[in-house]
């Protein structure tokens, strides 16, 4: 099921087509000629990017001294002179 997905979306790389799921597995529909121009990949930012615009640069857990981490396992809140080490 996933191979037939995967090939699909290798060819939506170039072309706007449709998946389609038809009993076991996808299928693709390919868009009529003249439905809009080929897609342009190029223009689109890349993955890192997009997800620091979605979530700024402090919506990003990067490790365990993050606010909301830390919140989460029940930490104290960290100090301006904690450097993250707890001995």
């Amino acid at each position: 099921m996933w191979v037939s997905a995967r090939r699909i979306a290798r060819d939506a790389m170039t072309k706007w087509v449709r998946l389609v799921w038809a009993r076991r597995v996808y299928q693709m529909r390919e868009a009529q000629a003249g439905y809009a121009p080929d897609p342009d990949w190029s223009k689109v930012p890349k993955f890192d990017d997009l997800v620091l615009l979605a979530f700024g640069p402090h919506g990003i857990i990067r490790d365990k001294n993050h606010p909301i981490y830390r919140d989460l396992i029940g930490a104290a809140a960290k100090k301006a002179d904690d450097d993250g080490t707890d001995l």
